[in-house]
Parts: structure tokens; sequence; C-alpha cells
């Protein structure tokens, strides 16, 4: 009796290539995996596990600002890292005149150190502060590392690109290129305190076009 025949040399090869290119694309996507979770940056790709949060409101000229800490439970003497950025919701280049109509903080809050004329801010409250309440409380200490200033330009309009955060500040006679995104640790140390005292915190971010939203932590 004969032994069915097995796989020819032919199907053996085509089976073989067939194996290598799926694994190829197995591999290629793992690297693509692994590309986009270590380079790209939070505001194009913000995480929200359960030791962060973060938050966003809709700005009906066209953009999403978004505020997001690290972690909402801190220690004593620990500390966050919050971040803010711009982002543009328009399919075209998003043309945003300056406007200054402030809610409530805006000689407070912190912004870059040396542009004058920055659209939004960070801060923090103790307390569990919400839109309806918020401007009863007054914003903690907040000191940001110093920094050489250079000539900034003092904005008249923004050009904010397509889906995007980077943005050409326009003013009265000068341009520049700003990426409309601010990150800062806030510690015992940087709101001049030896350790927080226990309890809830509310982040606030808000931009001079009247948005704000809010982020909480637990000192505990």
């Amino acid at each position: 009796m004969s032994k069915p025949a097995g796989p020819s040399a032919g199907e053996e090869d085509v089976e073989y290539k067939r194996n290598v290119r799926t694994m190829s694309l197995v591999l290629a996507a793992i690297v693509l995996t692994i590309f986009a979770a270590l380079f790209i940056p939070p505001y194009l790709n913000p995480q929200d596990t359960a030791q962060s949060r973060t938050s966003s409101v809709d700005s009906p000229l066209g953009f999403e600002m978004t505020l997001a800490i690290n972690s909402t439970t801190v220690s004593r003497t620990g500390g966050v890292t919050i971040t803010a950025w711009i982002n543009s919701t328009s399919n075209q280049i998003l043309n945003l005149t300056v406007a200054n109509t402030w809610q409530g903080f805006e000689g407070q809050l912190v912004r870059p150190t040396c542009a004058q004329g920055w659209p939004f801010g960070i801060g923090v409250m103790r307390g569990h502060y919400t839109l309806e309440d918020f401007k009863k409380e007054s914003l903690l200490p907040f000191r940001t590392p110093s920094q050489t200033c250079f000539a900034w330009v003092v904005p008249e309009y923004f050009l904010i690109s397509p889906h995007g955060s980077r943005a050409i500040a326009v003013g009265a006679n000068s341009s520049q290129t700003w990426g409309l995104q601010t990150s800062n640790p806030f510690s015992p140390g940087s709101a001049d305190q030896p350790s927080f005292v226990p309890g809830t915190y509310t982040v606030v971010a808000e931009d001079e076009w009247g948005d704000v939203t809010f982020v909480y932590f637990t000192v505990s």
C-alpha cells in the first residue's frame, strides 16, 4: 500500500514564505505599537489609566483644551505632574484672535515664564471646586523653574495647525511658532509648604477665550 504523497518542495517553499510574511507583519505591528506608546506626545495620545486623570472642554471656536495629571492619589510629601494643551478640532488652519476673556485667575495661573500672551494656564486649589464655585477660592502658590528669556512675540492672533497643537503666534511686527502645551510638577516645595494638607485638591486649566476644565487628586 502506497503512502500518501507529502507536500512537494515547491509547496513547502510557498508555505515557508507565507509564514515569514505573516511573522513580518506581526513584528511590524508590534514595532509601530511600541513607537506610538513611546514617541507620540501626550496631547496627541493622552493616557487615562487608573492612576492618571484627563479632562477636556470643547470650545465653540474650534479647539479642545485638555488637562491631565499623572496621579489621582498623592502622599503628603509627594507631587503630581500637571499637563495642559490646546488642540485644534478643525480640518483647516484655525485663526484665533486674542480675546482676554478669562473667567477667573488670569494673573495667578501658571504659564511659561517668558511667553507674554500665552493663551492658557493652570493652577491648584485645596478643596473640591467646579465651574459654579471655583472663583470663590484662591490658587495655591506655585513656583516654576526659572528660565532664560529670549525675545517673545506678543500675539494678536494665533494660526493653529489642523487637528494639532502647533501654532504661529502673530504679533504686530513679528511671529513665532509655539507648541500650545505646558507641563509642570506640583509638590510641597513648589507650593512653599513642608508637606501637603490631607484632602481633595482641584487642578484647573483656563484659557483666554473663557474655557475652563478641572481634574482632582487626593492627598492621604
